[in-house]
């Protein structure tokens, strides 16, 4: 009986990981941001927001990806984008590039809703060039 319910418990652990992997495992450093989110996309998941986004210098990251959460203006010019899919996966990518079009994957972190406060981007919290919502 112990043994039966220890191996089911595995099973769950395991099928958790299994769906956090998804898309954003096959997802390496140095791939391109924009392949890497068309990826994400494809796999459910969801630009999610946690605050204002913060980019000094290149809001156009912020209008252009609702999913952006903060620029650096400096140094490796490290961004950080964030999805989230209805299941409570979470996908934080960081990449580094100054330009739009220059943006590459550095870092992928996977995760779960709750543990990062990640909330989606679309209505009622899509993004308009010209209109920022909370």
């Amino acid at each position: 009986m112990r043994t039966s319910k220890l191996m089911c418990g595995c099973a769950v652990i395991l099928a958790t990981t299994m769906a956090l992997a998804g898309e954003a495992n096959r997802i390496r450093r140095g791939a391109p941001y924009a392949d890497a989110r068309k990826a994400l996309l494809a796999d459910g998941f969801l630009p999610a927001r946690i605050g204002a986004c913060s980019a000094p210098a290149r809001e156009e990251i912020c209008i252009t990806f609702p999913e952006a959460q903060m620029c650096a203006g400096t140094g490796f010019a490290e961004c950080e984008f964030a999805f989230r899919r209805p299941d409570g996966a979470t996908v934080r990518i960081v990449t580094r590039g100054e330009m739009l079009k220059d943006l590459t994957v550095y870092r992928v972190k996977r995760g779960r809703s709750g543990s990062g406060g990640l909330r989606s981007a679309h209505p009622p919290y899509a993004l308009s060039p010209t209109r920022r919502s909370p």
